[in-house]
């Protein structure tokens, strides 16, 4: 993580508590969680907001490191490499209104895994006959 990333979770850290750290404190903060991925910092703090009256010691953020689980993320477009899509799980078209004379702009869902993830409010390609 960089200074500019754990100053920024820091200083949120210290505006929820009302307490900001001296310089010292920061200083030997950083060097303790700078190996840590800045979404890792933010996760500890959010366990600090939760279970802390008051603004958490160094050796709370190290034990809420070491007992928290992390955040799996789940990234679909890795799994897929769909070429309607380009592993959005959108596809985007136009129609045009011969009355008006007007083109307008539609998205659909694709057929891919993303696609099919989506809400059930957008329609499938095929339901809106989209030749890709």
């Amino acid at each position: 993580m960089t200074i500019t990333e754990f100053v920024e979770v820091l200083s949120e850290i210290e505006k929820f508590f009302g307490k900001e750290l001296t310089d010292f404190e920061s200083k030997k903060w950083h060097e303790e969680l700078k190996e840590i991925s800045k979404e890792r910092f933010r996760q500890l703090a959010r366990e600090c907001y939760r279970n802390n009256k008051f603004m958490p010691k160094l050796a709370d953020i190290i034990d809420y490191n070491k007992s928290v689980p992390r955040l799996q993320k789940r990234d679909y477009r890795e799994k897929e490499n769909c070429k309607i899509c380009g592993n959005t799980g959108f596809v985007s078209y136009t129609k045009l209104n011969k009355d008006e004379g007007i083109e307008y702009f539609y998205v659909a869902k694709c057929k891919c895994t993303n696609g099919t993830k989506l809400g059930k409010s957008i329609p499938i390609i095929d339901e809106v006959k989209v030749v890709v």
